[in-house]
């Protein structure tokens, strides 16, 4: 939306400013007109959304101009990389930041710090995490269950006795 409202701006003052400084002859006048019909089908577009809608656009618009440069040079290839992506990925992503917006914003500060954590994390350590999360997510709801419970059981335990659990798994490999 923040590109429809600078396109709006944009265009306008082209359109204008061509038009004004030829003095306003037939072609920038067809020029002129070809915008008009473009800004105001745009307008119309605008117009079409609620007032809710156009007051969180508002918002956005303003919350994009006060970014810095090199931050809006990273949305823009954010943007970029994302409308390359196969559809059933950008439908994934869309439901997922979806979830993310009807968070409490604790909630939202917590999933942020933990996926700061997480960007910090070697490459072999998120690797085998994924691969623990598939295998969960493998499991039956019955297994599933289980596996909580025991691991719920596991946090309790003192350092010393995880450490016995699994000395004594691996003299048993």
């Amino acid at each position: 939306m923040i590109r429809f409202i600078l396109s709006l701006i944009i265009g306008s003052l082209l359109a204008l400013s061509a038009w004004a400084d030829t003095g306003g002859g037939e072609a920038n006048h067809n020029l002129y007109e070809a915008v008009s019909r473009d800004m105001q089908a745009k307008w119309d577009k605008w117009d079409s959304l609620s007032l809710e809608k156009q007051q969180i656009m508002r918002q956005r618009y303003r919350a994009w101009k006060q970014l810095p440069p090199e931050k809006k040079r990273r949305l823009r290839q954010a943007l970029a990389g994302f409308r390359q992506l196969p559809l059933e990925e950008r439908q994934r992503i869309r439901r997922h930041f979806g979830n993310f917006g009807k968070l409490s914003p604790e909630e939202r500060r917590h999933v942020r710090a933990r996926y700061e954590k997480w960007k910090k994390l070697p490459p072999e350590k998120r690797k085998k995490i994924r691969k623990n999360y598939q295998r969960f997510n493998k499991l039956t709801p019955d297994q599933r269950k289980k596996w909580l419970k025991k691991y719920r059981h596991w946090k309790k335990l003192s350092p010393a006795k995880k450490r016995q659990i699994k000395n004594k798994i691996k003299r048993r490999r």
